[in-house]
């Protein structure tokens, strides 16, 4: 975990029936925006970080964009969603509860076409790369959340794992989350109501991760079925994701 990041921490070093899920390859947070050389040094030098992969669409880039030194790969999950991923943006236009609201995007995300090829291509990337990669989109906890549970379910982590590594989130981004709370508070009386959207919005739920799964056994029956037929995932190629990323 890196202090200076956004919701940044491995997700490695997890046991399987496997093995043991390499530390070290995989790395997920928010943007690297405005690095200190300090941190840029450590994520160059000392975790061996390579390549980016972006899921954030273009005005989040614009206004967050990535440090130039690193390899960045664009990988635009909502591209075709007509829901803005910026919190400000949801809470403005639409009239739902924020938990259903967040419940949908991750059901729009995984039946979506277009989010299930840019998918493909980085589990492509993790089959080709040689170095650690770091995945992120604009807080590090929804598509980076879904990205992050397909690679553990893919090499065979608990349901458990699974969750607390996607449940870590409301702690790393505890300063983050407080920190809108206060700034809603500067524009307008901060209700029950509104602390409560804005958490939704700024951190993660079990039932975001649940309307996944939901909505995967809905149209897939499974999981592994979901992942062929969305990633282009076959057996051989989870073979060769395990001999490279699990030690035995």
């Amino acid at each position: 975990m890196h202090h200076k990041i956004l919701n940044f921490r491995n997700i490695g070093n997890i046991q399987t029936p496997d093995g043991i899920i390499k530390p070290g390859f995989f790395y997920r947070g928010g943007p690297l925006h405005n690095l200190t050389s300090e941190t840029k040094e450590f994520l160059i030098d000392a975790l061996k970080i390579k390549t980016v992969i972006d899921f954030r669409d273009d005005f989040e880039v614009a206004r967050e964009a990535n440090d130039p030194d690193f390899n960045v790969v664009r990988l635009n999950i909502l591209k075709d969603q007509k829901m803005s991923a910026d919190p400000e943006t949801l809470i403005k236009e639409h009239n739902i509860s924020a938990q259903n609201l967040m419940e949908n995007l991750y059901r729009n995300i995984i039946n979506s076409e277009n989010s299930q090829k840019e998918y493909a291509k980085f589990f492509d990337i993790l089959l080709e790369t040689q170095s650690p990669v770091y995945f992120h989109c604009s807080a590090g906890k929804d598509r980076t959340g879904l990205a992050a549970a397909f690679i553990l379910k893919v090499l065979g982590a608990s349901d458990a794992d699974i969750i607390h590594d996607y449940l870590l989130t409301n702690e790393l981004s505890k300063n983050n989350i407080e920190s809108r709370i206060q700034e809603a508070g500067m524009h307008l009386e901060v209700t029950d109501d509104i602390v409560n959207m804005i958490r939704a919005f700024s951190g993660v739920e079990i039932a975001y991760l649940n309307a996944a799964y939901d909505e995967i056994n809905k149209h897939y029956g499974s999981f592994d079925n979901y992942v062929e037929t969305a990633f282009d995932l076959s057996q051989d190629k989870i073979n060769k994701l395990k001999d490279k990323y699990i030690m035995k």
